[in-house]
């Protein structure tokens, strides 16, 4: 699971220092080919083969990125 976001890189920082993610971060300057506004972060599933199987906009809950990433473990 990859999430990106363009937000300021403290805050980013702030956030995962309270709240922890296993998932790989990423910052870009912005998003050049979408308009995000609130729907931080993005979340790209990319399964073992390296196949984007899905894109999430928005925050989600624990139990619904588990439901997310089940039909690729």
């Amino acid at each position: 699971m990859i999430t990106l976001s363009d937000e300021p890189r403290t805050d980013i920082q702030a956030f995962l220092a309270r709240h922890p993610v296993a998932t790989v971060n990423g910052r870009v300057e912005r998003f050049e080919h979408f308009d995000i506004g609130g729907m931080r972060p993005m979340t790209m599933i990319v399964d073992r083969d390296g196949v984007l199987r899905r894109v999430m906009w928005g925050a989600r809950t624990y139990a619904q990125f588990i439901e997310s990433l089940q039909p690729y473990l």
